[in-house]
């Protein structure tokens, strides 16, 4: 979020979006989270390189050498070379001048192996090509041209290159990264809707009593708006992820009125995919699969960014579902995204696509491959501590692998009934139960099930009467 809040300010107001971005890279710096260290010290090197008023090479040299000597200490290799190529690109950008320190810079970056990282490997190369050409020996560059051809026309995974240009710089995990998944005790509402209350604050005028001229007033108050459009839409996953519908449907009507409020049109399609994401979700959770199935369409045009990742996986959870059992279309849609999200930066993609892999496999599919991705995605979802989609992966786990023993699924079904009941999905609670009265039935314990059977029908009828609330989304 602060990161969003840095660039949408630099937008409107540069100067304190670095005040802001200083802060931050001091906090994580204090606080010893280094890849958020990283994110900030690239960040504040982007922007201080754009053709701006606030544009200062230097100062995005010495961020990039501070994010270096951090990577060189915790041995991420990878964040070292990059931060040293970067550097070597901006002080190339400085014509004859900066080549001797761009060659410093590249010679830095070279004890680093990146074949595993082409993407890397190859920018080395052209930076390369680029200062033996400023220097004006043509030579050197005919030849190191002939070298990066070869390697071009070589064995490189291509389906590997995003449309977007994005790669992944693998960094060296300290602990366990955790994030809060609002469960029972919606400790993440209760922040949103606090930071809410603040951005209200500053938007009435009350918390900012400060004076400033038309223009600046009119750009601080865009940012808060979208700022605040943006903890909405965060509130609506908050709620649709313990069953609240109702009150992710009135959040919605919220997000639709604040996006309306947004004027700038530049603003407008930085966040309207989000919000169209948003409005999908919404639909398919309230039963209206139809609609849900439209509103996912608009962002399969590109398949390679995560909104458009998660809206094919989630298209191809509704046409395999028992309304539209489209079962090969939906196949065509999760293939079409496989060299993507496999292999995406972000875990989480990775989790959700073998959860979708695994619920769309025929009867008689590989038992090996199907215990590997429910694995992987059993790693990151316990790592990142997002109970609901753990949920899932277990009861997948219980359906896939444990069912022909029904005193191991009998267990299983009981560890992730606990899950459900933690991440407060009320339909997933009303399934695991189920699920659990049926495995205590083939493990002859009747008893047990009837109580589970009963609670399974009280969650599940809570459950049916929002089903109806999808026909006014």
């Amino acid at each position: 979020m602060q990161h969003l809040l840095v660039r949408i300010m630099f937008r409107m107001k540069p100067k304190a979006a670095f005040i802001l971005l200083s802060q931050q890279i001091k906090e994580t710096e204090v606080l010893s989270i280094a890849y958020w260290t990283y994110s900030f010290r690239f960040l504040l090197s982007s922007l201080r390189t754009l053709r701006t008023d606030e544009q200062d090479d230097n100062a995005a040299v010495s961020s990039l050498r501070s994010a270096a000597e951090l990577a060189k200490r915790r041995e991420d290799h990878h964040v070292y070379a990059l931060a040293n190529l970067m550097e070597a690109s901006i002080l190339l950008g400085q014509g004859i001048s900066g080549v001797d320190g761009a060659k410093k810079a590249l010679s830095k970056s070279q004890s680093v192996t990146l074949q595993d990282a082409p993407q890397l490997a190859f920018l080395f190369q052209m930076l390369d090509i680029v200062s033996a050409t400023i220097q004006g020996s043509m030579a050197e560059t005919d030849t190191k041209m002939k070298v990066l051809q070869e390697n071009l026309d070589g064995n490189v995974p291509w389906k590997q290159w995003p449309a977007d240009g994005t790669f992944v710089v693998p960094v060296k995990p300290v602990g366990s990264i955790r994030a809060h998944s609002n469960g029972l005790d919606k400790k993440a509402e209760a922040c949103l809707v606090r930071g809410q209350e603040m951005i209200d604050g500053l938007l009435s005028g009350n918390a900012d009593p400060g004076l400033y001229s038309v223009e600046t007033a009119a750009a601080r108050v865009t940012w808060r708006r979208l700022l605040k459009l943006s903890t909405t839409l965060q509130l609506i996953y908050c709620y649709a992820s313990r069953s609240a519908w109702e009150e992710a449907i009135t959040a919605l009507r919220q997000a639709e009125t604040q996006f309306a409020n947004i004027a700038d049109e530049s603003e407008q399609r930085f966040i309207k995919p989000w919000l169209t994401y948003t409005t999908a979700i919404v639909r398919q959770g309230t039963g209206n699969l139809s609609r849900a199935l439209a509103t996912y369409q608009g962002l399969l045009v590109d398949r390679t960014s995560e909104l458009g990742i998660l809206a094919a996986l989630n298209s191809a959870l509704i046409l395999s579902g028992p309304r539209t059992r489209n079962f090969r279309q939906a196949q065509n849609l999760l293939a079409g995204v496989a060299d993507f999200a496999s292999n995406h930066r972000n875990p989480l993609i990775q989790g959700a696509y073998n959860v979708v892999t695994v619920s769309l496999e025929n009867k008689g599919e590989n038992l090996n491959v199907v215990r590997s991705l429910l694995s992987t995605s059993n790693r990151i979802f316990r790592q990142s501590g997002v109970h609901h989609m753990l949920t899932i992966t277990l009861a997948l786990v219980c359906a896939k692998v444990f069912n022909p023993d029904p005193h191991h699924h009998a267990n299983m079904s009981r560890a992730t009934l606990d899950c459900a009941v933690k991440s407060g999905d009320r339909l997933w609670q009303a399934t695991t139960r189920s699920m659990l009265a049926d495995a205590l039935v083939r493990a002859n314990r009747e008893s047990e099930a009837k109580n589970f059977r009963t609670a399974s029908e009280q969650d599940r009828s809570a459950v049916e009467q929002y089903l109806n609330l999808g026909t006014n989304v």
